[in-house]
């Protein structure tokens, strides 16, 4: 059962790294709210602070490029 779970965090180590490296493919501002909110952990406020953006979009921008990141994964991995 531990080979198994090992297996799985391995797998899952491979798919966060390929989901980072097509992070190049998002236009610049989702590329931005996703790094910022998504792997760097910063709440939307300091995200619109930074960004110099309203709430609104930036809940576009996050919705969009998690969507667009989605899409490239399932195109890659043939889902």
């Amino acid at each position: 059962e531990w080979a198994e779970e090992l297996e799985r965090r391995d797998d899952a180590a491979v798919l966060a790294r390929r989901v980072v490296d097509r992070l190049d493919d998002l236009p610049a501002a989702q590329r931005q709210v996703v790094t910022l909110r998504d792997l760097e952990g910063l709440p939307a406020p300091e995200v619109c602070d930074i960004m110099g953006i309203t709430d609104g979009n930036q809940r576009v921008l996050l919705h969009r490029g998690r969507q667009h990141l989605r899409r490239l994964m399932s195109e890659e991995l043939g889902v």
